[in-house]
């Protein structure tokens, strides 16, 4: 969430501040799919670098070890992985909060 401030005249004199919230989408996403161990950790790894703490990433990927390595990976490193979801035909969809 971010709070914008929007400076509004009225009138030659008069000036209002009013704070404006708005819901911003914070989440990035990466497609992995079609690479094989260490790519689609290496590339979450990058992608995590780039974006801001807070946000959230969400890695897709059809890597049968990737639900393991990525688990290892963000233990190590930190990060909280919100959700793993496992389609019927073997893809992955994990949802990376980096909080620091």
């Amino acid at each position: 969430m971010m709070i914008l401030l929007e400076l509004i005249f009225t009138s030659q004199n008069e000036r209002y501040i009013k704070l404006k919230e708005w819901n911003v989408d914070m989440t990035e996403e990466l497609d992995a799919r079609g690479l094989f161990c260490p790519e689609p950790v290496f590339k979450t790894g990058v992608k995590l670098k780039e974006i801001d703490v807070g946000e959230t990433l969400v890695v897709k990927t059809d890597d049968p070890s990737s639900k393991g390595d990525m688990e290892i990976y963000c233990n190590k490193q930190g990060y909280e992985i919100e959700n793993i979801e496992e389609s019927e035909d073997g893809e992955y969809t994990f949802t990376i909060h980096k909080s620091k």
